[in-house]
């Protein structure tokens, strides 16, 4: 319930956003997520290997923690989401810092109601890539009331193995 809840709250905040920003202004930022999933795509993997040091997997409560989803090495699984989200977040923020000089142009030109819909759709696209990361980090924490959150929640699964082409290449991380 509260993982739903959560899902829907980072949709409607998103979404809100999307619609401020208009059409363009909201392609400019899918494609600067896409570029940041791509960067991070092409470089996690060296990183993760490193993080073993400086983000360590409780594993301790994993051994006691039953999984809503079985994974194998799990703890190699959450390196690999962790250097995955930080270089997604750090690519993702300077393509921000690079958009963000460019705001007082966009915001000059008046804004239509199709323009802005357009705006609402490309930002919940947007959006199920970052909700997506998020879900995924948060299903191999050892937490039993996490765990019990995503037997619950049918958006949560929804979203983790069935959004195309996005659940298979984070599963394989």
């Amino acid at each position: 319930m509260l993982l739903n809840f959560f899902i829907f709250f980072v949709f409607i905040l998103i979404a809100a956003m999307g619609f401020r920003r208009g059409f363009w202004w909201s392609l400019l930022h899918f494609i600067s997520t896409v570029a940041a999933f791509i960067f991070a795509a092409l470089w996690y993997a060296p990183i993760a290997k490193q993080l073993e040091l400086y983000v360590p997997f409780p594993k301790t409560k994993a051994a006691q923690t039953h999984y809503f989803i079985q994974y194998d090495d799990i703890h190699l699984r959450f390196e690999n989401i962790v250097a995955f989200i930080m270089i997604f977040l750090i690519s993702k923020f300077i393509l921000y810092l690079i958009l963000s000089a460019f705001d007082k142009i966009m915001v000059t030109q008046p804004i239509s109601i199709l323009n802005r819909s357009f705006g609402v759709l490309l930002s919940l696209i947007s959006s199920v890539v970052i909700v997506l990361l998020v879900l995924y980090l948060c299903s191999l924490y050892p937490s039993f009331s996490i765990q019990q959150q995503f037997a619950q929640s049918i958006i949560a699964n929804l979203i983790l193995f069935h959004t195309p082409y996005l659940s298979s290449f984070v599963m394989a991380l």
